[in-house]
């Protein structure tokens, strides 16, 4: 069963991933920059009809622009919102230690 975040006055922003609209925000106007070749995997994905594929050797990743951010936007420069609640699916293809390690950057 599909998460359903509509009615949730708290959530700002919801990226699905589906495909053709891995970059897109179905709750606001939140789109995402993808930032390398950033595929659709149709074949393994807990929700919707697809999730996001990262190639680690390409370094790819999404990112969004401070001025591109709603005013209520977590950790948006100049708003009060400094709590950041993430929930999603990582599934990890791992050939080594090193290709396990995720990073989570989030920039000022």
């Amino acid at each position: 069963m599909a998460n359903d975040f509509s009615g949730d006055g708290d959530v700002v922003a919801l990226y699905r991933f589906e495909n053709g609209a891995l970059v897109t925000d179905s709750k606001n106007s939140n789109d995402l920059t993808a930032n390398g070749t950033i595929s659709a995997d149709t074949v393994n994905f807990q929700e919707g009809a697809a999730a996001a594929d990262f190639d680690r050797v390409n370094e790819e990743y999404f990112d969004i622009a401070d001025v591109a951010m709603s005013a209520a936007y977590p950790l948006k420069n100049g708003t009060s919102v400094e709590t950041l609640d993430s929930m999603g699916n990582l599934t990890s293809f791992c050939f080594s230690l090193a290709s396990c390690l995720t990073r989570i950057k989030i920039q000022s």
